[in-house]
């Protein structure tokens, strides 16, 4: 479900995410100097050689930050009001810092939207070490059952490679990829559309940032596999790393979406930034091959200081003129994995409509500096175990009100909208007196529906049956509804009203008051 808030939300959250990158490019400037000592100050470099998966405890002094200033850091982020829901550094498979924030808890997973990007283009990787794929084929030969719009036969000249560098030479808009995708996302099959996209330029001649081009990836693990990203993922991916709690969202084909939408727990990601540190083994098995590790991290496509980073095989990497190497899965709203290899040094944060720069102000003022270090610090680790501690302090319930006698005549009954611009099929509610209800809704197009669990007493519910989604709603007159969507969650909030007429409904959508409610009318069964 998408609002015209969010999507024009979008494009902020795009270009917050890219001035977040430049801030934290410069942040660890000095790092690889830390190697010899002042007077009593021990400053820790040496990680541990070999694997180092176990997310063993430590203190950020041992990892040369100081917890006092970690935790004025985190009192500066959550007094700002600023939506960032986990903020996790870890260094030598020690973890010295693991803090969420409202309304996030850690314990579900998180929607990572574009980090998805850098997870499918890992998939590749593994079907190309496995031999299903290869880089240099072309996209068109593994889809032979489809009739593409290729007026010139230019389009034989795309390859996988393309695909995973942004070069493909097909249509799209470099300064927002969002519209094309919710008009892909309108179509009945969401491959064909990105295919018969128009070839704007030559394959491999420019870099166009595209969700299409990502989900063609997946369409490609799909097709040479037999499997979807999704579950090719969880036998060669995320099975080998422990990873059981997520979930990834498909097209109408049964495609995972190649760009975004995959939903992952914040130490989950911090697993693949392990997975990428050692080279791809883990616990001795070899998971993804050292050579696609390295040349998926390194520079593909040079973007000559358009953007903070350059690009490798789906991956934002550092550009040339940093004086250490590091490379990112960036996502819209501050979801980051960010690496530095040659230090073991991880960084996971994920958010709603956060600026991932504000937790990097944090990190840069924590940092010891070139060739300083902290002692350690027992009152300060303890104060800074003590602003994390609660990790998230729900509201006290309050008390709702005496439902109206129309919500059991609804209960249970199913509404049913004509095409729209949320592309909303279908929903229902049921109330059963007590402090919490039950939400149902489809899309046109789904295959299923989804159901979750509103919070009538002030606190939301957190539902899984799909992406995650956070709702709390209350009666606010004899007819009418009021509720939170809560998608992400802080991704996409949408304040949704829901007015009962006998077998009508009118559902209103979005902020008035911001130009973008959305009205619709629907009948029940």
């Amino acid at each position: 479900m998408n609002s015209e808030k969010g999507r024009r939300g979008m494009a902020f959250w795009l270009v917050a995410t890219a001035c977040a990158i430049a801030v934290i490019a410069g942040v660890f400037i000095g790092i690889n100097r830390l190697v010899e000592r002042r007077g009593d100050l021990t400053i820790p470099l040496a990680v541990p050689e070999g694997v180092v998966e176990a997310f063993r405890e430590s203190t950020p002094e041992a990892q040369g930050f100081s917890s006092r200033l970690l935790a004025a850091g985190i009192r500066s982020i959550v007094e700002s009001g600023a939506s960032m829901h986990s903020f996790m550094m870890m260094r030598g498979g020690a973890v010295f810092l693991d803090a969420y924030f409202p309304p996030y808890d850690g314990t579900v997973y998180h929607k990572l939207a574009s980090v998805t990007k850098s997870v499918t283009a890992t998939l590749v990787g593994i079907a190309i070490d496995e031999g299903y794929l290869r880089l240099d084929d072309p996209v068109l030969e593994y889809f032979p059952e489809r009739t593409v719009s290729d007026p010139d036969g230019r389009k034989a000249g795309i390859t996988i490679r393309h695909l995973l560098t942004m070069t493909s030479g097909l249509e799209g808009d470099a300064r927002d990829a969002e519209p094309q995708t919710l008009r892909m996302r309108e179509t009945s099959d969401w491959v064909q559309f990105a295919l018969d996209r128009q070839l704007a330029r030559e394959p491999g001649t420019a870099f166009v940032y595209s969700n299409l081009d990502m989900h063609l990836l997946s369409a490609l693990i799909n097709a040479a596999t037999g499997r979807s990203a999704e579950e090719y993922g969880r036998e060669k991916l995320f099975g080998p790393l422990g990873i059981t709690d997520l979930f990834w969202d498909s097209d109408p084909q049964g495609n995972s979406r190649g760009w975004g939408d995959l939903c992952l727990l914040p130490r989950d990601l911090a697993k693949i930034g392990l997975l990428y540190m050692q080279g791809g083994v883990w616990h001795g098995e070899r998971i993804v091959s050292q050579g696609w590790i390295d040349e998926s991290t390194r520079r593909q496509v040079s973007l000559s200081g358009s953007r903070p980073e350059d690009y490798g095989y789906g991956i934002w990497v550092s550009n040339a003129n940093e004086p250490f190497r590091y490379f990112i899965f960036s996502g819209v709203g501050g979801q980051m994995l960010r690496v530095y290899p040659e230090f073991e040094f991880i960084i996971v944060t994920t958010g709603g409509t956060f600026e991932s720069a504000i937790a990097m102000e944090a990190v840069g003022a924590a940092f010891a500096g070139p060739g300083k270090a902290f002692r350690e610090d027992a009152a300060g680790v303890a104060e800074l175990r003590a602003v994390v501690a609660p990790k998230v302090a729900a509201p006290a319930p309050i008390p709702f009100a005496t439902m109206p006698a129309i919500a059991a005549e609804i209960s249970g009954k199913t509404y049913r909208f004509p095409d729209n611009p949320l592309n909303l099929a279908t929903c229902s509610f049921r109330f059963d007196g007590t402090a919490q209800a039950a939400f149902e809704f489809k899309n046109h197009g789904d295959a299923n529906a989804r159901q979750a669990r509103v919070g009538l007493d002030g606190r939301y519910r957190i539902s899984l049956s799909g992406l995650p989604t956070y709702l709390k709603g209350a009666w606010i007159d004899a007819d009418s509804f009021e509720m939170v969507f809560n998608e992400g969650p802080d991704m996409e909030i949408i304040p949704m009203s829901f007015t009962f007429s006998g077998g009508y409904i009118e559902v209103s959508v979005g902020d008035a008051s911001a130009g973008g409610r959305i009205i619709l009318r629907g009948e029940s069964d």
